[in-house]
């Protein structure tokens, strides 16, 4: 049977794939040029070109020496700034919520824990949203470089909806933690 994708077709979705695909692929090569960032992502080159300048401008990405030339112009290389882009990792228990950020060469960069003051899925969801601001600005980690975070949790989840189906320890059910 075939699921509909809701905004499967809209412009920032598929912007957001394409960013995420050029990032991917240069993590991958290590170094990469924008000719060889054209070919595997498949994308045109005015594309891979105005992403890039946005990655670069971001200073995301950076132009890390000159290849030789095979007829044309030298390809500039490129390779990701690991300082500047970050993953959160969240953690959330009956007692403890913890909460922390990375680089990504896997360098913890900030870490807190609390007791949530409630296990009511509203209040304690308010307070990690309060307790996560705190930990980028403690970090100086901003939003925009933050590539993805994971959230571990007991319980049964529909992970391509990202819904936590039911938490027998937490006493949640039917909770849409993606869309937090």
């Amino acid at each position: 049977m075939h699921k509909e994708r809701r905004g499967l077709n809209s412009t920032s979705l598929i912007r957001s794939y394409n960013i995420v695909s050029v990032l991917q692929t240069i993590y991958r090569e290590g170094t990469c040029s924008r000719a060889r960032l054209t070919e595997v992502t498949k994308m045109s080159p005015s594309t891979v070109t105005r992403i890039v300048s946005e990655l670069l401008t971001q200073g995301i990405i950076t132009e890390h020496g000159i290849g030789e030339s095979n007829g044309g112009r030298k390809p500039v290389f490129l390779k990701l700034c690991f300082e500047k882009l970050y993953i959160i990792g969240i953690q959330i228990r009956r007692d403890q919520v913890a909460l922390g950020v990375s680089d990504l060469k896997g360098s913890l960069m900030s870490k807190r824990s609390y007791s949530p003051y409630s296990l009511e899925p509203n209040a304690l969801i308010k307070e990690l949203v309060q307790e996560f601001e705190d930990l980028l600005t403690n970090s100086m980690v901003k939003k925009e470089h933050i590539l993805g975070i994971g959230v571990a949790i007991s319980g049964i989840v529909e992970s391509e909806q990202g819904i936590l189906l039911q938490s027998v320890n937490l006493g949640w059910r039917e909770i849409k933690i993606a869309e937090i």
